[in-house]
């Protein structure tokens, strides 16, 4: 079950990451990058989801992506 605790921080990060990115991307490798960090917090998030419940684990995840 940690493992899957660790997708869904580490989703949170590439969250932030694309966030980020939004802003500054002003080539199509910032562009490249950003979609990738996009779809690496999606995949990632589905992956927690196997294993945990989806409440607590948006929860997490969006508190995290908060602070």
């Amino acid at each position: 079950m940690n493992l899957h605790w660790c997708c869904v921080f580490i989703a949170t990060i590439f969250e932030v990451l694309w966030v980020i990115g939004l802003k500054h991307s002003q080539s199509s490798v910032a562009w490249g990058a950003t979609l990738l960090a996009i779809a690496m917090t999606f995949i990632l998030l589905s992956i927690a989801n196997q294993k945990l419940p989806i409440g607590t684990t948006y929860t997490v995840f969006t508190g995290i992506g908060t602070v």
